[in-house]
């Protein structure tokens, strides 16, 4: 018979795993809040409205933690490095969702963590092997079917997309660096801080020309919880499980996007586009998988 608690390790690993789906299901949705928001407001005003009730939600959070040590950093360089990059990546990828569909935008977005598994070698100081470089290799394969010649695409959108991989690569860099010696609540709140002061350095360069009504300003203010709950439920996930488990997971992201763009924008890729989605989601969760099994 087996002892009362043998599936306690089980039921933190299914805890985890709705943890994560509702970050990643939360995550879609601030992006595709903005994805509308941006069709009547400038991009800079979304970003800076994202960030805002961001910091507002995380700063009562904190407020009611009643934890110092919350606001203490070993680091303050690189949080505010990393700050900065991720106000960059909000801002490219707002703008790329302007011009692109969700699906396409969080594609090629998504590549970033196979770049990060080549990166993670000069950088990390990691080994990467040839599984890696094939993972990598494929998934930049697929992003060059999602983009390729002939696929209607906003060359702009294209440009802002790429950019937002750049960042994502780097914002992910940052934060494993960071995640060493920071506590993650720190970690967020520094970041929601350095976009909110760097999205209101650039508002005035995106001023809307008229107020939001009513149901555009519930849009505005619903950042603040979702964006705030999606980071929380990430962070628990992690703190439930290994990193090797939630890893297949994360390219369910692109699926939730693809649905999201259908469900609220009637857009869909084609045959050809989810070719190349197809082809970053199989090396993704491949090498998620080799990952897993190698840490066995």
């Amino acid at each position: 018979m087996p002892a009362p608690h043998a599936d306690a390790p089980r039921r933190a690993l299914l805890t985890a795993l709705a943890h994560f789906l509702g970050a990643q299901f939360l995550f879609v949705l601030v992006d595709a809040t903005s994805k509308y928001l941006v069709r009547d407001f400038p991009v800079p005003a979304v970003v800076w409205a994202r960030y805002f009730f961001f910091l507002l939600f995380m700063a009562a959070y904190v407020a009611l933690a009643r934890d110092r040590r919350l606001l203490a950093t070993r680091r303050p360089g690189l949080q505010l490095a990393r700050g900065a990059i991720l106000t960059l990546f909000s801002i490219f990828l707002v703008a790329a969702l302007k011009y692109l569909p969700q699906a396409e935008a969080t594609a090629i977005s998504f590549v970033a963590p196979l770049l990060i598994l080549v990166l993670a070698g000069p950088l990390l100081g990691e080994r990467v092997g040839w599984a890696r470089w094939t993972a990598a290799g494929a998934g930049f394969a697929g992003m060059l079917i999602i983009v390729r010649p002939g696929s209607g695409l906003a060359t702009i959108g294209v440009a802002f997309a790429l950019a937002t991989l750049v960042c994502n690569a780097s914002l992910q860099l940052t934060s494993r660096k960071l995640a060493l010696s920071e506590h993650p609540i720190t970690t967020v709140l520094i970041s929601s801080l350095v976009g909110t002061v760097a999205a209101t350095a650039l508002l005035p360069f995106g001023l809307p020309d008229r107020w939001p009504d009513l149901w555009q300003a519930t849009l505005f203010l619903s950042f603040g919880v979702t964006g705030s709950l999606s980071h929380l439920l990430l962070m628990r996930a992690y703190r439930l499980a290994p990193v090797s488990f939630i890893a297949p997971f994360i390219y369910l992201h692109v699926v939730q996007a693809t649905v999201a763009g259908l469900v609220f924008f009637g857009q869909f890729p084609d045959a050809t586009t989810l070719a190349g989605i197809a082809v970053i989601l199989a090396s993704g969760v491949a090498i998620a998988a080799y990952e897993q099994r190698r840490g066995r």
